[in-house]
């Protein structure tokens, strides 16, 4: 397992760069962990090498988390329709 302490960089289209991530190819799906009130919160994950040591992830935010929660809540899934918002 690596730590890399990377930088924020730009915001937009719906992605975020960490500057200063050497990690290459292969390294998708690493969590971009951010300390706040005594525990860690995942804000990003490794999607794309933007070039040198410039990593994307997609902006996670509200939405992120209150699909996160839905799926926590769901007793059984098999219950869920194909379709988005079909889920009870």
């Amino acid at each position: 397992m690596y730590g890399v302490t990377g930088e924020p960089g730009r915001v937009g289209d719906g992605l975020i760069e960490m500057l200063g991530n050497p990690n290459g190819h292969g390294a998708s799906g690493g969590l971009w962990l951010n300390p706040f009130d005594r525990r860690y919160l995942v804000v990003g994950i490794n999607i794309q090498q933007a070039g040198g040591e410039t990593v994307l992830s997609p902006v996670l935010g509200q939405k992120t988390a209150d699909l996160f929660n839905l799926v926590l809540a769901a007793e059984d899934l098999s219950q869920c329709g194909p379709g988005p918002g079909e889920c009870n």
